[in-house]
């Protein structure tokens, strides 16, 4: 609490949707979960908060046990089955009940405005296969719903200061990420004093100004013994805002009407920056936590495969993609990267690293089938680049030893 207001903050995560029985990308996104994001939130200074991760309401037992007993014992961390992803927690329209909050399956009637003509058939397809009994209620696989309620209640009728922040579930946040939003969110969105009308900017953005990248193969030359059995570390900056990290604060009084937080990769252009002391109404960079603000994996388990370092010239030349990723920060060792994400269990990481590469192929074939499904990307590069992965098994010279598991 602060003197005159409640703070919510809410970590917004996705685990699988309409993807649950892809065995070969689900244990790998399994493996990454387990390695980086859950340790970043186990870490954090600040525990303060609410996690909800919504998950698909059939997915795979091979995959929802596992996570139930990561999950397990931690009351405020609440795993959903639900294919739906509402933005906002109780801002999304003010006075919205909980049970909408709480629905099972994306709505159909979902604004295909910015869509392509692909994009827009696979997803009338997926929604005439996946989108039935779109008025049922989310299963709680996992953590304490009422302790949810509880939070969105408080807060529905504009009572107070809700923050929420989204998070891929195979990326990880600087430990001191909480508590540093946290903060920021009170100083500049603290009221004053009784809410007496809707207020229309009173909100706030927030992104990591620069976020590292783990690769299971190195995009360098030379690699030492560290780098090949756990994966090669860089940081990097882009203009653009990140998706691990990526928050907005609602102030008392304000809820949002649209999915501010949609576009996140056009955020710089379409908000303002907060150049001002407690601006608001603006986005802001977290430049205080250094060398990186989230850390994220870069493998074949991604929708978009943007910055995935592949491992064979023969697809990098095939699909004119980099071989390195872009705007890197070198003034970092890779012992001064780990240092910082001490958090991630060396034993995982590199268990993580070997199963990756083994299943390369198997995890793009998934990865291929899971592509322009709602909720996930619909790309001709993803696709081009993972038609190529899927039929391949051997990587460059900067190779690995093979050794064959079916599950980590």
């Amino acid at each position: 609490r602060t003197s005159s207001d409640t703070i919510v903050h809410v970590l917004r995560s996705r685990f699988m949707q309409f993807q649950p029985n892809l065995l070969h990308l689900g244990h790998a996104r399994l493996a990454l979960f387990k390695t980086f994001c859950l340790p970043s939130i186990l870490s954090q200074t600040n525990q303060n908060f609410l996690w909800v991760i919504r998950t698909d309401p059939d997915l795979n037992p091979e995959l929802l046990q596992p996570m139930i007993r990561m999950l397990e014992g931690r009351p405020n961390f609440i795993l959903l089955g639900s294919t739906d992803d509402p933005p906002g927690f109780s801002r999304y329209e003010l006075n919205r009940p909980f049970d909408k909050y709480l629905f099972a399956h994306v709505k159909t009637n979902k604004n295909m405005s910015g869509l392509n003509e692909k994009e827009v058939r696979y997803f009338r397809e997926s929604m005439k296969k996946y989108a039935i009994r779109s008025d049922a209620k989310a299963t709680v696989f996992s953590g304490n719903l009422t302790l949810l309620e509880q939070a969105y209640k408080s807060t529905t009728s504009g009572k107070g200061i809700v923050l929420e922040t989204r998070l891929d579930a195979d990326d990880g946040l600087n430990r001191a990420f909480v508590s540093t939003l946290q903060g920021e969110a009170v100083e500049y969105l603290q009221s004053s004093g009784e809410i007496d009308s809707y207020q229309t900017n009173f909100w706030r953005i927030w992104c990591v100004d620069v976020d590292a990248e783990w690769h299971p193969i190195s995009p360098q030359q030379g690699d030492n013994a560290q780098i090949q059995e756990q994966g090669y570390l860089g940081v990097h900056h882009s203009n653009a805002c990140v998706t691990p990290g990526l928050s907005i604060a609602f102030g008392a009084g304000f809820s949002q009407q649209s999915n501010m937080l949609g576009k996140h990769a056009k955020l710089h252009e379409s908000v303002g920056s907060c150049t001002k002391s407690k601006q608001i109404g603006c986005y802001h960079r977290l430049k205080d936590l250094v060398p990186a603000g989230a850390i994220r994996a870069q493998t074949t388990t991604s929708t978009g495969m943007q910055n995935v370092v592949l491992g064979n010239e023969a697809v990098h030349k095939l699909v004119h993609v980099a071989k390195v990723p872009k705007n890197p920060v070198t003034n970092y060792s890779q012992d001064e990267l780990w240092n910082v994400f001490d958090f991630v269990p060396s034993k995982d990481v590199k268990e993580t690293r070997q199963w990756i590469l083994d299943h390369q192929s198997e995890i793009a074939e998934d990865n291929l089938k899971g592509q322009c499904t709602p909720q996930n990307s619909c790309k001709d590069t993803s696709t081009a680049i993972l038609s190529q992965l899927r039929n391949l098994t051997e990587v460059n010279e900067r190779t690995y030893d093979r050794t064959s598991s079916d599950t980590i």
